[in-house]
């Protein structure tokens, strides 16, 4: 059967879907206050005093405000919501990018704890309880006065925290649906540096507040050596006793690295070639971890 060629895209084309990107904007645009969108500002007069240093106002102080309004369709109500920059905020984050980098020594450059990444007192919000003979718009509305009640005792714990949680409850939502409709539960972490795709709070909302299975899946295996790996699987083993750990990756490495923290030997590994072999084997590894956790009932599915 022949192959159908692909459809040439035109100028014309690429004009009109730029001039539609554009109309989207201005459309988004519209949504946003002035007061908040330095964009729209009078510009300032000249004056020949330098302008003091912005101070950080406290977060407590401004009021949230979403970083996208929800189309009528509903089509982007799963658009993450985030606090906005202030004025004052924005112009010391640029004066902070202007100082000389302060550099890190190898160890501690290359050292990063959970505690670092995440916050330990904080947990994912849950879900309150709910029975089948309850209406969608009466959940729906306890769902809410719950999630507004979190957000506000974030708020008041850590006022000048900058966008460190989801605010769209959407997404939340989303969360919750899926975590009870499963029977197990796939993290996939990059080997390379799964703390960042690892959070603690997540890990207790799964195995401890629903008691589901929860298989992390170490991927990208071919791209560091095996001392790391080894080193991971132990980390995640003693500090998350209830997950279950296995790894994957699409394709064979013919050169495994010796040691990939070492500068020296990344330099010396050879370039990795055009045509990759795909390898297929570790897939049954990954069932296998899925089968450790499922109940008798749920295993010939």
């Amino acid at each position: 059967m022949p192959l159908h060629r692909k459809k040439p895209f035109s100028a014309k084309q690429k004009k009109a879907q730029i001039l539609a990107k554009r109309a989207t904007k201005r459309e988004q645009a519209a949504y946003d206050d002035p007061e908040w969108d330095f964009r729209h500002r009078p510009a300032a007069e000249p004056s020949a005093e330098p302008s003091p240093k912005p101070a950080l106002l406290p977060r407590s102080d401004k009021p949230w405000r979403p970083a996208a309004q929800p189309s009528a369709d509903g089509r982007d109500k799963l658009i993450s919501q985030f606090d906005k920059l202030t004025r004052a905020e924005i112009e010391a984050n640029k004066e902070r990018s202007m100082r000389p980098l302060e550099r890190l020594s190898p160890e501690a450059g290359l050292t990063m704890s959970f505690d670092d990444a995440y916050s330990a007192d904080v947990d994912i919000p849950v879900r309150p309880s709910w029975e089948y003979g309850e209406s969608k718009e009466a959940l729906e509305a306890r769902e809410s006065a719950y999630f507004d009640a979190w957000l506000a005792q974030l708020r008041e714990r850590d006022p000048d925290s900058v966008s460190l949680y989801e605010k769209n409850l959407e997404v939340w939502r989303q969360l919750w649906r899926v975590v009870e409709i499963s029977d197990i539960l796939l993290l996939i972490v990059d080997i390379r540096h799964p703390v960042l795709h690892f959070p603690p709070s997540l890990y207790r909302y799964v195995t401890e507040t629903t008691g589901k299975p929860l298989v992390v899946v170490l991927n990208k295996t071919d791209l560091v050596a095996e001392n790391t790996v080894r080193a991971w699987t132990h980390c995640f083993k003693s500090r998350f006793p209830e997950v279950v750990l296995t790894r994957f990756c699409c394709y064979r490495d013919p050169q495994r690295l010796v040691n990939d923290t070492n500068v020296a030997d990344m330099k010396m590994r050879r370039q990795r070639p055009r045509r990759r072999i795909h390898d297929s084997r570790l897939v049954g590894d990954l069932f296998a971890a899925c089968r450790s956790v499922c109940t008798p009932d749920k295993l010939g599915l």
